[in-house]
């Protein structure tokens, strides 16, 4: 059984592997859509969810995914905290 913590410790082929089989749809912009489409939120909480989504959208892009695991997300808001901090 894979475990959250295994999965950021797989190496690059187990982790493909794990990509390929997941039953979980892809994400793309269409998915994103019908996310925001769904949210009973203000104008403006949709389009900082909508702002937020396809950044990691792009972020995904760039990493070649397409159906992130719990490691991709923590890897990317480690990156981000990073991109944040060399901001200020």
């Amino acid at each position: 059984m894979t475990t959250a913590l295994s999965l950021l410790e797989l190496p690059a082929a187990s982790r493909e592997h794990e990509q390929i089989v997941s039953k979980e749809p892809a994400i793309d912009e269409a998915m994103i859509k019908k996310f925001i489409a769904y949210l009973d939120v203000s104008r403006g909480t949709m389009i900082n969810y909508e702002y937020g989504l396809k950044t990691f959208l792009l972020w995904m892009k760039l990493k070649g995914l397409t159906r992130p695991l719990r490691c991709d997300i923590l890897r990317y808001k480690k990156e981000l905290k990073e991109y944040i901090s060399h901001q200020h």
